[in-house]
């Protein structure tokens, strides 16, 4: 590009004349706009520019730019191919190319309000429209990519009809919403390219024409290169990779991926896939150095290579990592990517936007469910005719519908399919294990040959290939070679069979100590762990839980009586956020509206659970708890029946008799408030549908029916409850299960754990066992439940319900709650003063005369009476999770029933904090030692006493008890704040410690501990 020189110093001399001759500016724009309007003047974007002088044109109702300039400034450059410099004004030359290329597209370029010239002056007044950065920034991944297309387009355009722009870049585009518009066509001029656009001026910068000069560097722009697409497209790649940094947080795959199938997987903020290329490094759960990538390439190759093109389908294409090492092939002609989950496909789809690589294609696809053949078929007809490999890595085990998917595959004849299988039984129940999977797999596909290769280094798990034509040896072992990772392959082979005679040796060892409880117990915390994970990944951002896996919006009624359940499972943090949140949906009247937006009563009553549960914790809570209280009370009618503004979410499956369920928490906040009204309005409510002859008849949907059994139970009514719930004993299947109506087969998975919580209250243990055991076998690896199960079930039978994780963790609850109950009599109310347990309490708490001491999991108060007759002028405390245990303490003790979880006492309350065999109770270890820690004062005393890992397999266990290993609760101790330490002691008749024992003691740092 060559510049003229005498339009430089035109520019220099006529750039800020018309500041001085402001007249002839307001004269022309009075004579067009015919409004009230001021006049702002915009900075250049460097100078001297253009030798435009730049205003912005603010009206009551609209913006406008005026760009001025005086028309001695012609158009400065010319090509290197170009004879002469064009005696043509800039600012009438833009006008003339803006309604030349509004013929051919009307979007892209700005639309003109007027076109004036006076006095040497040109004045062009065209919208107002966003800068490129503003607008950019705060678009999607899917909305850069459109934007980009659409300029590339335009730019395209212009090519077509013999223009160019020369001066494509970011300061020269403008965004009207997200449409793209390209200004400033001062430059452009008609020149037809005998070239590709691909090669040309506008696209490349340079080519045998010229080139159209270079970008002007300043503070917020570092991309050198040409004023073209190729320069603008890193520029929109920058912002790209900042947007796919961002975004990687909603890619991640952990149990809350609604497609990952996995029962076991623990909560990871990661990405699957490591991603390194260009800006864009992020590091996943499989290693950036995943040398599957290099198999996968290499294996791709070798036979693009022999069958000279190639196709190439990622079932499972997670973030495009595969796709992307695989187009890099010459040979390789089309690249499909087929992933589930719509995160991964919007991040692989940005990904693939700077890599520029336009033979991927990624579709989003449920496998098992959707019909890959036919949507690969609309991007390629010829597909069956092509030769295809198909590799699906760490995939399989999650498509629930197998047959399906491989019928699907069928069609699609592979001729080469590479899979990665996890190695779990409980993924291949038809087959029984993966080994039998992948014999069907090759009789399905009819593949003539299978080869196992070895385990991918990461996750151990078997690589096998199917293939329609023999392998030759020579790629055999090349492939093997690849797999086993070259020099490491024979030190792994040896190394594995030291490993599996490791195992095996490790299995005769728990066999012979019967150490079948420590994996039952694994088993048990994981089931609470994935439904209290669930209700966690499933609140709406700033709201409450949702309704369903479906309608994903906040429900006020299941939030409210979810909230009791968070704080019995220590889950404080998310108990107070719900419970704010709530407090801000009250209507004026008191009263909570369902998601249909009308009022209910029994909505309003589960809220009112909520803030019962919450009073003590946050007692803000007592006015809207009041409130809410009060408005139930005008729903009463004379007769004592419950009413409800509206009953169309009920349809037909419910009716008023649930209304009994509001009842237990109108006691509670009677009792909490001490208003004796709402006491007495439930009872008189009580006694209305005791009345009813139908009351206890099982003739609605299991989930409804157990509300009102429930509710009985609660309100004293054992009798009615207990005969209520051995007829439904009655109707338990082998399996544990119950069905959701007397006359149907299918399965409600909320109402089988509310009778299970309700069996358990009831002390009928051995049903509600056998329900839980049914429950634990549906529960999905998300953690949640479907509404219901079997053939027929038509309540919410594809969608996960947060109602049933509630019911769920409550049955765990009082599983554990109702064992201390019932075996209140095998645990001694007294414990000899020289046990080596007392001993070590009394030796380090010391002197306890004037401090406030809590025993937690205190059980019948046995250490709170030694420590009674040798501190009179204590202040003595125990909590339980057992009443019927708490009954036996001294009466000078302050008992309260609850759990180690949720301990009910302000924090820094008390100066000493000890518990004898609790913690083993716990399934949550973590939270319960931050609970002990939170009630303890700075420089306050802690001694926990339990059983050493060790020695598991020697007594009988309870199948969630726990023991530990003494580091472990160690380092829980200091993450908290306490500086501590642990020793071996003695117990009962042992003068000598034997390692059963361990009593770890600290004591807490002055600095702030978080409560939470």
């Amino acid at each position: 590009m060559q510049f003229s020189n005498d339009v430089i110093e035109n520019k220099m001399k006529y750039i800020n004349v018309i500041d001085k001759n402001t007249s002839i500016l307001n004269e022309v724009l009075n004579k067009y706009i015919k409004e009230n309007f001021s006049i702002q003047q915009i900075e250049r974007e460097w100078f001297p520019g253009g030798g435009s002088n730049l205003f912005k044109i603010v009206t009551k109702n609209k913006n406008y730019f005026l760009k001025v300039m005086c028309l001695k400034i012609f158009i400065e450059s010319k090509l290197e191919k170009e004879k002469n410099f064009l005696k043509i004004p800039s600012i009438k030359n833009e006008h003339f190319f803006i309604k030349k290329i509004k013929k051919f597209n009307i979007d892209n370029i700005p639309r003109i309000l007027f076109y004036d010239e006076s006095e040497n002056y040109g004045f062009l007044t065209t919208e107002w429209l966003e800068s490129f950065e503003k607008t950019v920034k705060n678009m999607s991944i899917d909305e850069i990519i459109q934007a980009y297309d659409k300029i590339y387009n335009f730019v395209k355009s212009l090519f077509e009809n013999n223009i160019i722009h020369t001066d494509i870049h970011e300061k020269n585009i403008r965004f009207r919403g997200k449409i793209p518009v390209i200004i400033d066509c001062g430059e452009a001029r008609y020149f037809k390219q005998d070239t590709s656009f691909e090669k040309s001026l506008d696209y490349m910068g340079i080519n045998k024409y010229g080139n159209v000069g270079k970008m002007p560097i300043s503070n917020d722009n570092q991309v050198n290169g040409y004023t073209c697409l190729k320069r603008l497209k890193l520029v929109f790649d920058s912002y790209m990779e900042k947007k796919l940094l961002e975004y990687s947080q909603k890619c991640n795959f952990g149990d809350n991926c609604s497609f990952n199938k996995d029962i076991l997987q623990q909560p990871d903020d990661r990405v699957y896939q490591s991603i390194k290329y260009k800006g864009l490094n992020i590091e996943g759960q499989r290693s950036g150095d995943d040398r599957r990538e290099k198999f996968v390439k290499f294996v791709c190759k070798y036979y693009s290579e022999k069958f000279n093109k190639l196709t190439y389908i990622d079932i499972g294409s997670n973030i495009g990592v595969f796709c992307f090492k695989v187009a890099e092939l010459p040979r390789v002609e089309r690249v499909f990517g087929v992933e589930a989950f719509d995160n991964y496909i919007r991040f692989a789809e940005g990904v693939r936007f700077i890599l520029n690589s336009g033979k991927i294609m990624f579709c989003n696809l449920v496998c098992g469910k959707d019909d890959i053949y036919k949507k690969i078929c609309e991007f390629d007809n010829n597909i069956v005719s092509k030769k295809i490999l198909v590799t699906i890595l760490s995939t399989y085990h999650h498509i629930e519908n197998k047959e399906y998917f491989l019928s699907n595959l069928k069609k699609i004849k592979p001729e080469v399919l590479l899979m990665e299988f996890a190695t779990q039984d409980r993924y291949y129940s038809e087959r029984g294990n993966w080994e039998n999977e992948t014999f069907f797999i090759k009789e399905v596909l009819k593949f003539k040959f299978i080869k196992f290769l070895g385990i991918s280094e990461d996750y151990k798990r078997p690589l096998v290939i199917y293939s329609r034509e023999k392998m030759g040896i020579l790629l055999r072992i090349k492939l093997k070679f690849k797999v086993d990772f070259g020099k490491k392959y024979l030190r792994k082979n040896i190394k594995k069979m030291f490993t599996i005679l490791h195992v095996r040796l490790k299995n005769i060892q728990r066999f012979l100590q019967k150490d079948f409880k420590k994996i039952k117990k694994i088993k048990y915390k994981n089931y609470c762990k994935m439904a209290i994970c669930w209700l966690k990944n499933n609140q709406v951002k700033n709201g409450g839980i949702i309704t369903s896996s479906k309608k994903r919006t906040s429900y006020p009624e299941v939030t409210g009586y979810i909230i009791p359940t968070l704080y019995q499972w220590g889950e404080k943090g998310l108990a107070r956020d719900l419970t704010i949140w709530l407090m801000h949906q009250q209507n004026e009247d008191g009263s909570f509206s369902a998601p249909d937006g009308a009022p209910y009563t029994f909505d309003t009553g589960q809220v009112i659970r909520g803030f019962v549960a919450a009073l003590d914790d946050l007692p803000e809570v007592e006015k809207p708890l009041r409130k809410a209280c009060d408005w139930i009370l005008t729903q009463v009618q004379p007769d004592g029946r419950l009413a409800t503004p509206s009953t169309k979410m009920w349809g037909k499956i419910a009716d008023d008799r649930i209304h009994l369920y509001v009842l237990p928490p109108l006691v509670e906040a009677g009792k909490k408030l001490n208003e004796r009204k709402y006491i007495d309005v439930a009872h008189r409510i009580l006694e209305y549908y005791k009345k009813k002859k139908e009351l206890t008849e099982f003739n609605t949907l299991s989930h409804f029916y157990a509300y009102i059994i429930e509710a009985l139970c609660d309100l004293g009514e054992i009798d009615l409850a207990k005969e209520a719930m051995e007829n439904i004993a009655i109707l338990q299947n082998k399996d544990g299960s119950i069905p959701a109506y007397k006359n149907v087969h299918w399965v409600c998975s909320t109402g089988l754990a509310q009778f299970a919580v309700i069996w358990y209250k009831l002390g009928m243990r051995e049903y509600a066992d056998k329900a839980m055991y049914y429950l634990e076998k549906i529960q999905n690896r998300s953690g949640g439940f479907y509404g219901s199960y079997r053939r027929k079930a038509n309540y919410f039978p594809k969608e996960e319900i947060s109602w049933a994780v509630k019911f769920f963790l409550d049955a765990y609850y009082w599983k554990i709650k109702i064992t201390f109950n019932q075996e209140v009599n095998i645990f001694s109310e007294s414990i000899d003063e020289n046990d080596g347990r007392v001993q070590e309490v009394l030796s380090f708490l010391g002197d306890l005369d004037g401090k406030k001491v809590i025993d937690v999991g205190c059980g019948k108060g046995r250490f709170l009476r030694i420590l009674k007759d040798r501190f009179s002028k204590s202040d003595l405390y125990g909590l339980d999770i057992s009443e019927k245990m708490l009954n036996f303490c001294p009466k000078e003790i302050k008992t309260v029933c609850g759990s180690i979880l949720d301990i009910r006492y302000p924090d820094k309350y008390f100066d000493c904090v000890y518990c004898v065999e609790t913690l083993e109770h716990s399934l949550r270890i973590e939270n319960s030692v931050k609970e002990l820690i939170r009630i303890l004062k700075p420089s306050g005393k802690i001694i926990i006493i339990d059983k050493n890992i060790t020695k598991l397999g020697i007594l009988k266990l309870e199948p969630w008890e726990q023991w530990f290993d003494p580091k472990e609760i160690i380092n829980l101790l200091q993450k908290y704040g306490v500086k501590s330490h642990y020793k071996l002691i003695s117990y009962g008749k042992h003068q000598q410690p034997d390692g059963l024992f361990i009593a770890w003691e600290g004591v807490k740092n002055e600095k702030k501990f978080t409560q939470g």
